[in-house]
C-alpha cells in the first residue's frame, strides 16, 4: 500500500505543482466601459453642475448602461483627475456615504446639513 505524505508537515511533493502551473501573469487589458462610463458621468455632470450625489445613486441612474463595478472604477478615476470630488460621512457603525460632487462646487463648497 502506498503511503502519503503527512500534509500538516510542509512537505507539497512536486508532481502536484508542475512548472507549467506558474506561469507568467497575464496582463488584463483596460475594460473600455470605464472610459465610457467616464464621458456619461462628465456630461451627466456636466448637465447637473451643482448636484450632489451618492455613488450609489450614480450607480442606479446609469444602471442600464453600466454594471455598477465598472461605475465604481470611472468615478475613482474620476475623482483622481479631479474632475470630481468626493466626501465621505459616517452612517453607522462600519458603514459610510460616498457623496460624489462635481467640479462646479467642488469640496469647499460642499456643506452636509445634518438633521
Amino acid at each position: 500500500m502506498e503511503e502519503f505524505p503527512d500534509p500538516y508537515d510542509g512537505y507539497i511533493p512536486t508532481e502536484y505543482f508542475p512548472d507549467e502551473y506558474y506561469e507568467e501573469e497575464v496582463e488584463v487589458p483596460r475594460d473600455s466601459k470605464i472610459d465610457e462610463a467616464k464621458e456619461e458621468l462628465g456630461v451627466f455632470f456636466d448637465e447637473n453642475p451643482t448636484g450632489v450625489y451618492y455613488l450609489k445613486q450614480l450607480q442606479v441612474l446609469h444602471e442600464r448602461l453600466f454594471f455598477h463595478w465598472i461605475l465604481w472604477k470611472a468615478v475613482n478615476e474620476l475623482v483622481s483627475d479631479g474632475f470630481l470630488s468626493d466626501h465621505y460621512e459616517p452612517l453607522g457603525k462600519g458603514v459610510r456615504l460616498r457623496f460624489c460632487i462635481g467640479e462646479a462646487i467642488g469640496t469647499s463648497g460642499f456643506r452636509l446639513d445634518r438633521r
